[in-house]
């Protein structure tokens, strides 16, 4: 029996092809079956293509744009920015294939339709594409504030106008004031000599023994300092100050359990070459310190 030549046929993802056109900087979707007559075409592109998504022209997340503006911090000098720009292109691209059958209907025909398996492959896809958008403008978000809290846009301001002279009154038996170096914070201190040893760390690569599947997730995500509970994802701070509080109170609300070693771990990510920083136990007890390490790796002269 002869098909009828309008009659729906299914679309095969074989017959579907994505590639990038180098002319125009485009991932672009192509029809590259045989069983259809196309009588439309995307302007400058040949027979078959039927989804264009420029690369250079795609835009950032309006949200991301506006909290960019706010905080003075370009959204092109992110880490993340590329990846951001070439996840959404994904997403549209995963977003196409799912309604290619209805795109095509508009330059071709006879009707195509997907196979339900074929369709909900696709749907499945196009959910994980649109999650890992979210996941990359959050990092991103958090990428802006953190660069904003390092480079503060300082904003001049004209000096109040005296209406008269200010009289202060000298009280000749108030103490002098203390020396700056006396004035100093122990917790500042303390900080500045661990950021010490986490540079001496990282320049000596001092072997480093990291959560399962925290070099991995770390490849992923910004500079910046992490916080590790056992096996879970790493979870961004925005200073050392922070990470190491929270994982010092994370690790104090833990209560030890026979058989379970976990533990709470703080992460100095660069990019490169991540530095444990800190290893809390249960009931906050710290187990392990980057200083210590360096110590017993016998470079604690540089590290003080």
């Amino acid at each position: 029996m002869p098909i009828t030549p309008n009659k729906p046929r299914p679309l095969s993802r074989i017959d579907i092809r994505r590639r990038h056109d180098r002319g125009t900087n485009s991932t672009v979707l192509e029809y590259v079956g045989r069983a259809l007559r196309f009588h439309e075409r995307v302007y400058g592109f040949g027979d078959g293509v039927f989804l264009v998504v420029s690369h250079d022209e795609m835009p950032y997340p309006p949200g991301l744009r506006t909290l960019s503006d706010k905080l003075g911090v370009p959204i092109e000098v992110l880490s993340v920015a590329k990846d951001l720009k070439s996840a959404a292109v994904d997403a549209l691209i995963a977003e196409g294939l799912v309604k290619a059958p209805q795109m095509l209907h508009d330059f071709a025909e006879p009707e195509v339709f997907w196979h339900p398996w074929d369709a909900r492959e696709l749907e499945r896809r196009h959910v994980v594409a649109l999650a890992r958008v979210v996941e990359l403008e959050s990092l991103a978000e958090r990428e802006l504030r953190l660069r904003a809290a390092r480079f503060p846009v300082v904003v001049a301001q004209e000096e109040p106008v005296a209406l008269a002279p200010a009289v202060v009154e000298i009280d000749e038996d108030e103490p002098e004031p203390l020396p700056v170096e006396r004035l100093a914070d122990p917790a500042l201190v303390t900080i500045s000599k661990v950021q010490t040893a986490i540079a001496q760390a990282r320049e000596a690569e001092l072997a480093q023994r990291l959560p399962n599947g925290a070099r991995r997730a770390l490849q992923k995500l910004v500079r910046a300092q992490y916080v590790v509970r056992g096996a879970d994802a790493p979870s961004v701070r925005g200073s050392l100050v922070e990470a190491m509080r929270d994982a010092e109170t994370a690790a104090a609300s833990m209560r030890k359990v026979a058989g379970d070693d976990v533990e709470v771990t703080v992460i100095d990510w660069d990019g490169e070459w991540p530095v444990v920083v800190r290893r809390y136990g249960a009931g906050g007890r710290t187990v392990y310190r980057v200083e210590d390490a360096l110590k017993r790796a016998g470079i604690e002269e540089k590290a003080a």
